[in-house]
């Protein structure tokens, strides 16, 4: 274990006590210091790794993955501290301000969104006082986060969960269209179904499926190759990673998750590249993509890179600012890469880590952007534990594509725009950018149609 002590985070609003025993982290705003996880040592060996200790600064990462996380020594809680064997704290004035006073702290996108978070503050304070429901402050935290036009807000409760969804209409056109019980791509049966629809609809039955139903790939047409990616995360032939219908939250378990999702979606990449790689050209489809591990979508877009490229980068909201760059790269792997022509597929679907990989992408000059817009939520959600027991997420890191623009909000745009969802008639909409790709990638076939 490193140098005891606790340590403030720059940025993430987090705090670490590092003890004999092990560690804990905290959410903390300047009223209140959460406990929201707790380690042995040998639980914090197996969660983090690159450790630095310079002085009284400190720096690690998630064992694995990409993210570099800095701390500064602090002498004590900086105020009010509830551990997890508290009693949970659900006093509603107190839970609304730590609440409001998160966002306020660390969220990165009031400006972006036009959203005035003091005059939320204003219109919503007065309605909170000691004799107010849990359901009555559940009611106003959602109005308050649904505000923000932000896929990565949410909020979790004891029996509800809530997020600001920008795209309900779609999710609700696709459960109807694929006879869904949830459009949540966390979910099997959703994955599986969509999974099918690719395998019959657009691979013609004559598929190839690995990775829980998330990877599909064949040839659409004589020399045209297809390759689908419904979620980054989940890929290993474990128990855990069939179940999982998000991350998981405790970082030892991240880090060993992580570590086999990569280890298993290496070796299926290895068998995709190698049955396309006679391919004159390559549709990569990642329209319905849930997202999950950055890294996992960079693993992906280095089976494309011809050369080592700055792909992306990554800064926090440091108080009222940002913090340092921090770039990442993708460059060719050992077993080689696909340079002839790629078409990535996106739509409104393409979320959080699938727009990174488009991020990743849009540095390749062989690869042309198919469909519509991804959704514009690039940031790690960032959990937030409130005094009761809630739990809400705040999008506080802002990425850049590799020509320095931030597609926060927007979404990586296509270069050439085909529609992907429509609501009478989606599984044919579906088809459509497939179509295109195709058209542009075979000049006799766009010649003819």
């Amino acid at each position: 274990m490193p140098t005891r002590g606790l340590w403030k985070s720059r940025g993430y609003g987090w705090l670490l006590e590092i003890g004999a025993d092990g560690y804990a982290l905290f959410d903390y705003t300047d009223i209140s210091c959460v406990e929201f996880e707790r380690g042995t040592c040998a639980q914090f060996e197996r969660g983090f790794d690159r450790l630095e200790i310079t002085g009284d600064a400190l720096s690690l990462y998630v064992k694995g993955d990409i993210t570099r996380y800095r701390f500064d020594r602090v002498a004590a809680f900086p105020a009010v501290v509830i551990r997890l064997d508290d009693r949970r704290n659900t006093d509603p004035v107190f839970n609304f301000e730590v609440l409001w006073r998160a966002f306020q702290q660390d969220y990165a996108f009031f400006a972006r969104h036009r959203v005035d978070w003091q005059a939320i503050y204003r219109r919503h304070r007065p309605r909170v006082d000691a004799g107010t429901s849990a359901a009555e402050l559940r009611g106003v935290f959602e109005e308050m986060l649904g505000a923000i036009p932000d896929n990565h807000v949410y909020l979790h409760t004891e029996r509800s969960r809530f997020i600001s969804d920008r795209i309900a209409d779609i999710k609700s056109w696709m459960v109807d269209a694929f006879d869904l019980e949830s459009a949540s791509l966390g979910e099997a049966t959703t994955i599986a179904r969509y999974q099918a629809f690719v395998r019959n609809e657009i691979l013609r039955g004559k598929a190839r499926v690995a990775g829980n139903d998330l990877l599909s790939w064949g040839f659409v047409d004589p020399g045209i190759g297809y390759l689908a990616v419904l979620r980054l995360f989940g890929f290993a032939d474990t128990a855990d990673a069939k179940a999982a219908v998000g991350l998981p939250k405790p970082r030892p378990d991240v880090a060993e998750f992580l570590a086999r999702d990569l280890t298993a979606l290496g070796r299926m990449l290895d068998d995709a590249m190698r049955d396309l790689a006679g391919a004159d050209a390559l549709i990569l489809d990642v329209r319905v993509n849930g997202g999950g591990f950055d890294k996992a979508g960079m693993m992906i877009a280095d089976r494309f890179a011809d050369r080592r490229r700055l792909a992306f980068s990554k800064r926090a909201r440091e108080g009222d600012g940002l913090g340092p760059v921090q770039e990442q790269f993708i460059e060719p792997t050992e077993a080689g890469s696909f340079t002839k022509p790629v078409y990535l597929l996106t739509a409104q679907r393409t979320a959080s880590a699938g727009e990174v990989l488009a991020l990743c992408l849009s540095a390749l000059p062989h690869v042309t952007r198919v469909g519509q817009p991804t959704l514009g939520i690039f940031s790690d959600d960032l959990a937030k534990h409130l005094p009761n027991g809630w739990v809400t997420s705040i999008s506080n890191e802002v990425y850049a594509g590799p020509d320095g623009t931030v597609y926060e909000g927007s979404g990586v745009p296509p270069q050439v725009t085909v529609p992907v969802f429509r609501q009478y008639d989606l599984r044919g909409a579906l088809k459509l950018a497939v179509e295109k790709a195709m058209d542009l990638a075979n000049p006799v076939r766009r010649r003819n149609s």
